[in-house]
């Protein structure tokens, strides 16, 4: 039997799997830089207008006998229908009619006869400013609106980016400022814009009110329903209130109670406010 003989060679080396940070010989690595980062906040304001409005119109009419007094309350409201259109949602109570004896010396008395009711009116965004424009043209007196909304409008996507792009704008001035600049994005947080609140201003006021800078008009078809309706109101309220003040340097007259607490109309506006919160890391 041959003799051979068999040289064993052995391979030292990293395997394919190894995970050690190896080193040239004499060689020091260089840590990583610590990364920074910055987070800019941009808020926008959404300002919404009420959807709709009710009124209330106090119908009284008077006549010597029942039947007079009942025949000009149906003149009163068929001048109110006329007015403001068959297409207008009005409805009123039952009239009431009471009998009132007055007592003009001693010796002499009458009676007359009064028929009261209350009207009431639901109006549009679209309609507010024609129908109630309409009953001051047509000396009806009514009461203050009292307005109402509809559920929360969603967010529209453009609200966001406007919001993002203040969060950006913000962040990219201050890293600039320090000779660096704005990298990549890290993380974003924002608000769903479900967080509201309520304020008002007067009918004499909103407009200037909704011109207030940084600040968005939510320009969906119902809010601006409103704000045109509102601007025909504030227009014919003036005019009438020029009239009025005419008429009383020619003669004495009666201030309708009413009329004047239409200057006190109090709208409110919905407030919700959108929030991005941006993160990014800076390039140095």
């Amino acid at each position: 039997m041959t003799n051979e003989t068999v040289q064993v060679i052995e391979i030292r080396g990293a395997s394919k799997d190894c995970d050690k940070e190896h080193v040239a010989s004499g060689g020091i690595p260089e840590p990583e830089p610590e990364k920074k980062y910055i987070t800019s906040t941009g808020e926008v304001s959404i300002k919404t207008l009420p959807t709709g409005a009710s009124i209330e119109i106090h119908i009284e009419a008077e006549g010597k006998t029942t039947e007079e007094a009942k025949s000009r309350f149906r003149e009163i409201t068929q001048k109110i229908i006329k007015t403001v259109g068959d297409k207008t949602q009005f409805s009123f109570s039952s009239p009431e009619t009471e009998k009132i004896e007055t007592s003009e010396k001693e010796y002499r008395s009458s009676q007359k006869t009064t028929v009261t009711s209350i009207g009431k009116m639901q109006l549009s965004s679209e309609n507010l400013g024609a129908i109630l424009s309409a009953l001051l043209e047509n000396d009806i007196s009514f009461s203050p609106p009292k307005f109402t909304f509809d559920d929360i409008t969603p967010i529209d996507l453009s609200i966001y980016e406007k919001a993002s792009n203040l969060a950006k704008n913000k962040a990219k001035a201050l890293v600039e400022g320090v000779g660096c600049a704005l990298g990549k994005v890290y993380d974003i947080k924002y608000s769903d814009g479900s967080e509201q609140n309520t304020i008002f201003s007067s009918l004499g006021t909103f407009s200037d009110y909704f011109d207030q800078e940084g600040d968005v008009f939510y320009s969906i078809g119902a809010n601006v329903d409103m704000k045109n309706s509102l601007n025909t109101l504030q227009t014919s309220l003036a005019n009438k209130f020029q009239l009025l003040k005419r008429k009383e340097e020619k003669e004495e007259i009666t201030w309708d109670p009413q009329m004047l607490d239409l200057l006190q109309t109090q709208i409110p506006n919905r407030v919700q406010k959108v929030s991005v919160s941006v993160t990014y890391e800076i390039e140095v």
